[in-house]
Order: C-alpha cells, then structure tokens, then sequence
C-alpha cells in the first residue's frame, strides 16, 4: 500500500463510564458548558472537522465554531455511497465542505454535490468503506495539515484500528447510560485478544469544575 502523508489527526469524542456517545434515541447531550467551549476552541484551532457519514445524517451537525472566536476551515465528511444531502446544514455555516466517497459512488449524487459547493475526493474502498490512509493522504495534498474528528464509532475505530490517530481527547460524565442499542465510542470488528487491544498512554487528566466529567488526554502506544 502507498505511504501516504497525512494531516495530524485528533479524536475528541464526549462518552459516558461505559462509552456510550448516546442514547438508542440519539440523545447525545453529554457536553457540560466547559467542555462544549473546549470543542469549539478545538475546531477552530484544527480548522478542519470531520465526521462519517451516519452522523451526518443523523445528527445534521453545523460543524461550525461557537463561544469562541475562530471559524472551521474544512468540513469533511467520509461519504462511501456521495449520500450526502445537498441541503445539510454543513453547506450553510461557511467553510469550505469536502466530501470523501468510494472511487465508484454515484455520478449524479456526485454531480449535485459538486453543484451545492462540495469539493468531492475519490478514494478505495475496502469492504464497502473508503480506504481512510488514501483519504487521509488526499486531504492533506489539498492543504488540510490538521484534523479534528468527532465520530461517530465506526470512523473512530477504524481510524484507531490502522493507527491513523495521533491524540485522543475523551470528555466522559460520571455516569452509566447501558449498553442496549446505545451508541458506542468505537464501533466495528472486535479484537480476538486482549494482547490485541490498541493501547493509549494517558498523558493528562482533569476533573471539570462542574464536578460531573474528566477530561482525558491520551495518545497511542507505538510499542
């Protein structure tokens, strides 16, 4: 496989004690005040947002900066099938909106985003998903040297998974949701083995004024 270059890539993702980005119902609303500041503050030093697919669909986000000065340079959005709603908000809050779909999307989907303002990337698709080292690769040859990703599970693992993350920041609330149809942190294909696991180095640990998160900084361990 090509070694590609790739942007600096950061993972920040607010979860529960047991990993839980939401609830079955997509309430998602973990974030205390501090850490929705912290976020923000994130985006618009990373200049570059990205999200798969599903949440975009789902959660319909801005990907946009509020409580502090900055905007998001790049909102990305890793697309296999160019799904992508032409009239997502993400077409709305400014930046510049890049779609990352499979080499062989539909061209008229393709066409319509290009239409609404996207700038469209091709990339491999492995298993019916883009090929994220390629897509990575793409976005940092058109000037995207920082990322900031925020979900959902399955970009989050894979981008784990193959060792394309740089730094970990987890915002978890003392609090349990159950495991039942909620939403996990990471999804995809399990380990066999524990000596398989990706392991972090935790690097800092804060407890929120609020009383109810920490803030965790992890990184992975090359070893």
């Amino acid at each position: 496989m090509e070694d590609y270059k790739r942007p600096y890539v950061i993972i920040n993702s607010a979860i529960t004690l047991d990993a839980k980005l939401a609830t079955p119902i997509r309430d998602s609303r973990i974030s205390c005040k501090e850490d929705l500041v912290v976020l923000h503050r994130l985006r618009a030093e990373m200049k570059a947002v990205m999200v798969g697919i599903n949440t975009l669909l789902i959660d319909n986000p801005s990907l946009s900066v509020k409580h502090v000065e900055g905007e998001v340079e790049w909102k990305i959005v890793i697309d296999t099938h160019a799904r992508t709603p032409p009239e997502a908000k993400v077409f709305k809050t400014g930046g510049k909106v890049v779609v990352v779909c499979g080499v062989d999307a539909d061209g008229e989907r393709i066409e319509k985003l290009r239409n609404a303002g996207a700038v469209v990337i091709k990339a491999e698709t492995t298993g019916q998903r883009v090929n994220l080292r390629e897509a990575l690769g793409k976005l940092r040859e058109i000037g995207v040297e920082k990322v900031l990703v925020e979900g959902g599970g399955r970009i989050n693992w894979s981008l784990i998974r193959e060792g394309l993350v740089d730094r970990i920041r987890l915002a978890v609330l003392l609090a349990f949701l159950g495991s039942q149809d909620a939403v996990n942190v990471v999804e995809g294909p399990a380990m066999r083995y524990i000596s398989e696991a990706k392991k972090m180095e935790l690097v800092n640990v804060e407890k929120c004024s609020c009383g109810e998160m920490l803030f965790l900084d992890l990184i992975p361990r090359r070893d």
